[in-house]
Formats: structure tokens, C-alpha cells, sequence
């Protein structure tokens, strides 16, 4: 009994991790810890997104969002004309009578065709606005207006939810590879993959944006992380982690919650990694903040690094920590239990120390 309960507190661990991920990383997988730039990056990362949370707590403002597929902001700088639907609806009515058919219409233009297109995209009639973006990329001879077109058309179908009309746009958007003007398109791209589930072309779009992995912005490599954290491919995403860090404060135009994710998600898989101290250090950083959400976690973290190292009083108190919050999920739930299972190890480890029982404990 006690040498199960001693494999259990190193295959236990408070991410559900198979103890696979415990192997330690070395320089020759590429996984290098990082250094004093990377650290000060992560620091200034940090209190740049506790200034931000503390301006808007202070202020009342909400965190500015923007909406998917079509990047507009959640709040609306200005309010809306009453009478622009009708407006919209009464031009459409207009060129549908005089243009029945676009694709086969004489004397239309892409540019009027572009325009109608998006009316349609204003009344979220998606579906005819495809209609009117494929007659307009027909009619752009001079292909002035492709790059417009594209995008728009993208975003059209992911807002439509067409999987197959996606499924060609995003065949043709790898054919092409990133350029420097796409990058709204591949962020998009990327976005609707991780929604969708789409794991093969989530693949196919993370290879082809690491073979040119130093030039990414950073709101594109941020989204290549997202996805590589999907496709569990650790290496590739602890690099880009490493790379989005160095901008230090920055903003990269991500909201604070996206860079919060960064904050966490790294000491996270350096601990997969097998960078046990790196990932103490960065979790003990976030231990410190007074944003509850990255205190508890790095709490709920750090006890579970020390039960996989067989330290069950120091786990239980931090599993108790977390179990008394306010939070509500999986994880709050799984703290509380692992708190009861950590007391359990103590006691029956300090109990059978007279017997030698010590060599089951060790991790």
C-alpha cells in the first residue's frame, strides 16, 4: 500500500500530466533556459499587465476585445445611425434588381461589386455576401483589389461558419504562404482552426509560419503559440514563448488576458520540459502579484511541483490555499482534493518513519 501511494505522489500531478513530462530538458533538445533578458522580459511583462488591470479597475473600463473573424472593437467608439440598415438595404435592393446574376452581370465592376459585398457583410447576410466577393475577384483583372478581396472573403466564411468554404480558403491561403500583408488572414486562419478542431490544418499552418519564424510580429507568433500549445508540440512552443517575452511590456496589440496566458502558459511548459527550477522561479515571480487569478495559479502550480517531488506538507498547504478561493472550476475542484490526498501522504509517511519507510517517498 504504501509503495502505491508513493508512485502516486509522483504520477499525481496537479495538471493531470502523465509522468512522462518529468524527464529533464537539456541543451541538446533546444530547450535552454532562459537567461537574465528573457527573466526581465517576463518581469516587465508582468507588471505591465497589473498596471493595465489596475488603470481599468480605477477607471471602469472594460478590456478592449475585438470581435471575431472581423476585428472590429466590442465597444463601439460611436453610436449607430437608425437609419443606416435601411440605407444599406435600399442600395442592395438597387443593384440586386440591376445586377440579378454577378457573376454573368455586364458592365459591373469589382469595385462595386466589392462595395456590395460588404453591405451584405453589414446586414450578416454572409452567404450572398460570398456571391458578390467571388464576382468581384473575377472582375479585379488587374488584381489591385485581391488582397482586399481575400481577406474579406475569409472572414466572411468563417462568420458564416461554411467549413467546406473554408476548408479551400485556408488550402489556398498555405499554397500562397505568409507575406507580410496576410498576416491579418493568417491570425485569422489560425483562430478559426483552433475553434473548428481542425488539427490537420492547424498543422499545416504552424509549419508553414515556423519556416519563417523570425520574422513574425508579435501578434502572429502569439497565435502560433496558442496553436502549437493545441498541437502539444512543447519544443516549438516554449521557443515562440521565449521570443514573445523579449518584447518585454509591449502590448503586441494583444488584450491583457492574451498576455496573461503568456505569463502562465511558460513557466507551465518549462515545466514539461523537464525545467523544474526555471519554472519555481517564474511561478514564484507570479506568486507575488496581487492579481488573484496568476497568485493562485502559480499557488496551485508550485504545490504540484512539490508533491511530484514528494514535499506533501508544503503541497497540502498550497492545494488548501487555492481550495479556500472564491474560484470556481476544475482545477479549484482538483485542488481540493489533492489538499486531502497530500495530508494523507504526510501522516502516513511521519507514521511509518520509525519502520524505514522513507525509500517509498522518493520521487
Amino acid at each position: 500500500m504504501l509503495r502505491m501511494l508513493g508512485k502516486i505522489s509522483v504520477l499525481v500531478l496537479s495538471l493531470g500530466l502523465v509522468s512522462g513530462v518529468m524527464s529533464q530538458a537539456s541543451s541538446e533538445d533546444g530547450n535552454l533556459p532562459l537567461d537574465q533578458t528573457h527573466f526581465d522580459g517576463y518581469l516587465q511583462l508582468l507588471h505591465s499587465v497589473e498596471q493595465e488591470v489596475a488603470l481599468r479597475q480605477e477607471t471602469g473600463h472594460a478590456e478592449d476585445w475585438r470581435l471575431y473573424p472581423f476585428g472590429g472593437k466590442a465597444q463601439a467608439d460611436t453610436a449607430g445611425s437608425p437609419y443606416r440598415h435601411l440605407t444599406i438595404a435600399k442600395a442592395l435592393q438597387v443593384l440586386e434588381t440591376q445586377f440579378p446574376d454577378p457573376a454573368r452581370a455586364e458592365h459591373l465592376t469589382a469595385l462595386v461589386a466589392l462595395a456590395n459585398a460588404r453591405n451584405f457583410v453589414n446586414l450578416t447576410e454572409y452567404d450572398s455576401a460570398l456571391v458578390w466577393f467571388d464576382a468581384a475577384a473575377v472582375l479585379d483583372s488587374t488584381g489591385d483589389l485581391s488582397g482586399e478581396i481575400e481577406a474579406a472573403t475569409l472572414a466572411t466564411a468563417a462568420a458564416l461558419g461554411d467549413s467546406a468554404r473554408m476548408a479551400g480558403e485556408l488550402d489556398t491561403l498555405l499554397e500562397k504562404g505568409p507575406t507580410d500583408d496576410s498576416r491579418d488572414m493568417w491570425i485569422l486562419a489560425l483562430r478559426w482552426t483552433l475553434a473548428s478542431g481542425s488539427r490537420t490544418h492547424l498543422g499545416a499552418l504552424a509549419d508553414s509560419l515556423m519556416s519563417r519564424s523570425d520574422s513574425l510580429d508579435g501578434g502572429t507568433r502569439f497565435w502560433l503559440a496558442r496553436s502549437l500549445q493545441r498541437l502539444e508540440r512543447r519544443d516549438d512552443l516554449y521557443g515562440q514563448l521565449r521570443q514573445l517575452i523579449l518584447n518585454g511590456g509591449l502590448s503586441l496589440g494583444l488584450t491583457t488576458n492574451q498576455r496573461g496566458w503568456m505569463l502562465t502558459t511558460l513557466p507551465d511548459v518549462s515545466f514539461m520540459l523537464g525545467l523544474d527550477e526555471q519554472a519555481r522561479s517564474l511561478y514564484s515571480v507570479l506568486l507575488d502579484s496581487p492579481l488573484e487569478n496568476l497568485n493562485l495559479w502559480a499557488t496551485y502550480q508550485l504545490a504540484g511541483l512539490d508533491f511530484a517531488a514528494g514535499q506533501y506538507q508544503a503541497a497540502a498547504t498550497g492545494f488548501a490555499m487555492v481550495c479556500r478561493s472564491s474560484l470556481v472550476g476544475t482545477w479549484h475542484d482538483q485542488a481540493c482534493a489533492l489538499a486531502k490526498t497530500t495530508e494523507d501522504l504526510e501522516r502516513i509517511r511521519r507514521e511509518g518513519e520509525p519502520y524505514g519507510t522513507g525509500r517509498f517517498y522518493t520521487p
